[in-house]
């Protein structure tokens, strides 16, 4: 039975440094958004995938560990952590406890820095393409003729920041 606890307890633990580890990345993708740092973004998007999957494999086995703990406690298999927490000897429950508290407060600010992200990026987005609408107004659509047929956008003269007029 305490052989199970620990490898409930280390996967635990694990599963709080990959999020960190992810934590991390979401924090330079932050800064790469500020610094408008493409090359370092992209490399970041790279990263953040691959972390991704590492955390869903460390918490899968936590999971695992969970299960055959709960098994060997007479509990449901899908039983809670609380539910789970409530069977260990008090001394390892503040642990376990603790170790649950710190991997929600990492879930918490991995999601609101992934909010705050989208938010910059999607900001930033608009910007680029309201500076585009004003350089190239032809992308805002096609324009029609005297005749109602569209007419070729490529003869049309350009009406962007600098004027050439003869």
């Amino acid at each position: 039975m305490n052989e199970l606890v620990q490898q409930w307890i280390n996967a635990l633990r694990e599963e709080l440094t990959q999020y960190g580890g992810l934590l991390a990345l979401l924090e330079q993708q932050r800064e790469a958004i500020r610094e408008h740092a493409t090359d370092r973004l992209l490399e970041n998007v790279g990263a953040l995938n691959a972390q991704t999957a590492v955390v869903q494999v460390a918490r899968h086995q936590r999971q695992q560990h969970q299960r055959a703990l709960c098994g060997a406690l007479g509990l449901a298999p899908d039983a809670t952590v609380t539910e789970t927490v409530q069977r260990l000897e008090p001394e390892l429950r503040a642990l376990v406890e603790s170790l649950r508290d710190q991997i929600n407060q990492c879930l918490s600010r991995a999601q609101e820095t992934v909010r705050l992200n989208h938010l910059m990026l999607s900001r930033s987005v608009d910007w680029m393409q309201r500076m585009m609408a004003s350089l190239l107004p032809a992308s805002l659509g096609p324009t029609y003729g005297s005749d109602g047929r569209c007419a070729d956008t490529a003869s049309r003269p350009s009406a962007g920041l600098c004027e050439v007029r003869a």
